[in-house]
């Protein structure tokens, strides 16, 4: 459960110049925008995550109750780069001055990741966002989204397991929209060399809505190489959960949050 004030709102954030990071085995879910967003960055890998009902838009919270962006934020997992002249400069294979990728160049042109092996599950991918938000034109919500046309060219997607509710199906454009540009279908999107070993289908969670992804055997995200997470550690641990249940059931969430630090 993330939200925040204005800005921000996402599950998992590399922010610019991220080079060399890893993400695995994360559970990101109601988060206001992206459950992960790579602001630049380069050479980072995204691995065996689950993304559920993420992106959801703006909530109330003890210290706002009002509703300031409606729907969506910017997409389930997004990007942020910088164009470049797509006849010029082919960063994964001809990086050169002006072009990248060596130290010292303009990482919002030759950004990149590897998405590999994740879950993204969303409950309603075609929610319309505000259009008086502070994130750009407005445009039509997706799974794989960038700031710019050509801004996932580099990237590498494979190995994952995509699946919505609320009508969207693999037909809908969910994948690599832009600030300008509509998203593709997610044939389309394999047409173009991403996710080519990935899948559109149920993941099989036993319970995602009540905090339980345990994951069918026959679950294709299994079949396709995902390791389920364990989760009995995940959250405070024996005296801690105690005293944050009191205060749950006693004084409320805030005084919870003063007493223990932030809980995502």
């Amino acid at each position: 459960d993330v939200q925040s004030y204005g800005y921000g709102g996402w599950g998992y954030y590399t922010d610019e110049g991220t080079r060399a990071a890893v993400f695995t085995n994360n559970i990101a879910l109601r988060t206001k925008c992206a459950g992960q967003f790579q602001h630049y960055g380069t050479d980072n890998l995204i691995a065996n995550n689950i993304y559920y009902d993420v992106n959801v838009g703006d909530r109330p919270t003890p210290g706002r109750q009002e509703i300031i962006m409606d729907g969506h934020c910017d997409g389930v997992i997004r990007t942020g780069t910088s164009g470049r002249d797509i006849d010029t400069c082919s960063p994964d294979t001809d990086p050169h001055e002006g072009c990248c990728c060596y130290e010292g160049c303009d990482m919002a042109k030759c950004s990149s990741f590897t998405f590999l092996r994740n879950i993204v599950y969303e409950l309603n991918a075609t929610r319309t966002r505000h259009s008086a938000n502070t994130y750009g034109s407005p445009v039509t919500p997706a799974l794989v989204s960038s700031t710019w046309e050509h801004g996932l060219d580099n990237f590498t997607f494979n190995e994952n397991v995509y699946f919505t509710e609320g009508g969207a199906t693999a037909a809908t454009p969910l994948f690599n929209s832009s600030d300008r540009t509509p998203g593709e279908s997610f044939a389309s999107w394999q047409s173009n060399g991403k996710d080519v070993s990935s899948v559109f289908a149920d993941p099989l969670f036993a319970d995602a809505a009540h905090g339980n992804f345990s994951l069918d055997p026959a679950s294709p995200a299994l079949l396709a190489g995902f390791k389920p997470i364990d989760t009995s550690t995940v959250g405070p641990r024996g005296s801690m959960r105690g005293q944050l249940n009191d205060q749950i059931h006693g004084e409320g969430w805030v005084a919870s949050l003063r007493s223990v630090g932030a809980i995502v």
